[in-house]
């Protein structure tokens, strides 16, 4: 994949800023977010960090999640404790949070619907499935790559088309 996936490194860096500084951005972020959300590998490493601190009832700050990275030998691959104090000291307003994070949600679907066609694409080249089968599978990754149902999508089979067409 020669392109750049989508991302957006600098609403990573605010939501783990405000996850850090704030506990209802913390409880925020660990209902609404994953390790997948972040694009960016020590960000991902960081959000990890967090969310063992949050799974053990334990608070999340600077010093401890400083600690809880050294523990599983992560602080040197994020480039230590002084990244953990740029992201805090540049995070934002905390009424901003659910825009930050609805942009990596948005990033993160991208991403995984864009992994999941490369994959399609190659099952077709290989030729191997026959129709039924590749479209089953094509179907079922497709939907698996996606968090949710959208409202705003109109899933309809080839036998309501005609119906379709004519009532528009």
């Amino acid at each position: 994949m020669a392109d750049k996936l989508p991302q957006n490194i600098e609403a990573e860096n605010v939501v783990l800023g405000l996850m850090m500084l704030s506990r209802s951005c913390l409880s925020k972020g660990m209902s609404s977010c994953s390790t997948d959300h972040f694009y960016k590998k020590d960000n991902s490493l960081i959000f990890a960090g967090m969310e063992a601190l949050f799974t053990k009832g334990k608070d999340v700050s600077l010093v401890s999640l400083t600690e809880q990275l050294k523990s599983t030998n992560t602080l040197s691959a994020i480039r230590g404790g002084l990244r953990l104090a740029e992201l805090a000291e540049s995070s934002i307003s905390d009424t901003e949070f659910e825009t930050y994070a609805s942009i990596l949600e948005d990033k993160k679907i991208k991403r995984n619907l864009i992994v999941v066609a490369n994959e399609i694409q190659k099952k077709g080249y290989d030729d191997v499935m026959d129709q039924d089968s590749f479209l089953k599978y094509s179907m079922d990754a497709l939907w698996q790559a996606t968090p949710y149902y959208s409202s705003s999508i109109q899933v309809v089979s080839s036998g309501d088309m005609s119906d379709v067409r004519r009532d528009d």
